[in-house]
Order: C-alpha cells, then structure tokens, then sequence
C-alpha cells in the first residue's frame, strides 16, 4: 500500500520532534522546545482551543518518554533498583533509546538489545554487574526456564532479593552480598 509523500514526511517529522530528549520543562510541565524547533511546530501544527500547538506535541514527546521508561524500568527490574528510577532514566534508558530508538509497535522489544548496548557502550565501573543484571532480566524477559548464562557469580539469586524490595529502599540500603568468581554456568530457574 502507498501513502501520500506528505503523509510519510508529516509521520517522520512527527517522529522526531516526539523521541527529542527531555530537557527543559516549562511551568505546565511540558517540554520547551528552541526556538527553531517551535517555530517549525507552529507552522505544521495548529493550536487548540486551550493549548498552543507547541504545547500539543509536548505532551507527546513527554509521553513517549515516560511510557518508554517505564517499559525498560519493567523489563529490566533489577537494573531500576540498581540505579534508581531517575539515574536508571537519565544513564541508561534515554542513551540506549537514543541509539536504538524502538523500531517496533510491541512494546517488549523495546529493551531487547540493553545488554549489548551496555557491554558496547556502558563504561563504567560496575559495568560488569550492570551488563550481567541485564542478562538475567533479559532471560526473564525473554528466556526460558533451563535457559543456561554464564555469570561470575549468582544473579538470579541477587535479582531475587533485589526484587523483595521496591527500587527506592535500595537508594539507602546496602545491596546484596556478591560472591564474584571466573565464568560459571547458571540456569534459568522456573518462575
């Protein structure tokens, strides 16, 4: 099927302007753009009864951030309590979904390419914790039970206790013991 040229600039145009990261937020919560992005705004959106059209598409480019978020906060769990929601956000999310912005209407595949993005771009150093973390979300997410990783050291006993709590206790809280040690095999247990 094909669609009008200007259909399909209008969409990429619009696909644009929505995954620009949040930066600057005005009194009403919503994204500020520059001011040669607003003015483009101006000129291929129109204004509503009670919202300019800046304000319009700002909702939107707020909401496909919040609602990205908060799909990798829940695909990747133990990373969300390894970092915080905030730092989870602003170090790991918004990079990788500036790298690999989703390419795909299912929303779990969002996060399907994390791990590599942090073993190529995660410079870190607990990079092997975070790299491993999201390794065994990712089999969780994804895998299947007898699925076999190779870890230095037992995560899937670390995200268990790491899951007993909500990601803002471990703000303030020593997080589990971690016998680290060469390669081993795990597997994947049942849910």
């Amino acid at each position: 099927m094909n669609c009008p040229a200007s259909l399909l600039e209008m969409q990429h145009w619009i696909a644009k302007i929505l995954t620009r990261p949040l930066r600057k937020m005005g009194e009403d919560a919503l994204p500020i753009f520059d001011e040669e992005t607003g003015r483009e705004i101006d000129e291929k959106l129109t204004s509503g009864p009670h919202l300019t059209a800046q304000q319009r598409i700002g909702i939107y480019n707020q909401q496909f951030w919040f609602r990205v978020f908060t799909v990798l906060q829940e695909q990747y769990p133990t990373l969300t309590r390894l970092f915080g929601f905030a730092a989870f956000n602003r170090e790991v999310a918004e990079p990788y979904l500036l790298r690999y912005p989703p390419n795909h209407w299912i929303l779990a595949k969002f996060g399907a390419r994390l791990p590599q993005w942090l073993q190529e771009e995660y410079n870190q150093s607990d990079k092997m914790l975070v790299y491993e973390a999201a390794l065994v979300d990712a089999a969780y997410e994804n895998g299947t039970p007898g699925q076999v990783l190779s870890l230095h050291a037992d995560l899937f006993a670390f995200r268990a206790q790491m899951l007993a709590h909500e990601p803002e206790h471990w703000i303030h809280a020593d997080f589990p013991r971690i016998e680290w040690g060469p390669l081993r095999h795990y597997v994947l247990p049942k849910r």
